[in-house]
């Protein structure tokens, strides 16, 4: 019980430490953070409105750098760029009618 009293009392006067961690974890660890954030706001030493915004703004991040690093790869990298030949897309419909002959009809939508 000292451990906790010890840690609570540690984020309640670091607290804008304490968000920046937040905010760095959820960029690569989201899932224990997010657990470890409630439990702070569940002893009190966090605020819910500000760790609110920082989990959001945190996941928002998280999602806007992949897709970034996504693009990135996308079009810099010359093993990915393999990938453009499927970009066409009559291949991508040749290669679904091989594999389902009533594609044609979906695709109508007859």
């Amino acid at each position: 019980m000292h451990t906790v009293n010890l840690l609570t009392r540690l984020v309640e006067n670091h607290q804008i430490i304490a968000y920046g961690i937040i905010f760095l974890g959820l960029l690569f660890e989201g899932e224990f953070f997010l657990i470890f954030t409630g439990i702070l706001m569940h002893l009190g030493a966090l605020n819910i409105y500000i760790t609110l915004i920082v989990v959001l703004l945190g996941g928002l991040s998280k999602t806007f750098i992949g897709y970034a690093l996504g693009e990135f790869l996308l079009n810099y990298l010359i093993i990915i760029n393999f990938l453009n030949i499927f970009k066409n897309e009559y291949i991508v419909f040749y290669l679904d009618l091989k594999q389902n002959p009533f594609g044609l009809f979906l695709f109508l939508n007859l």
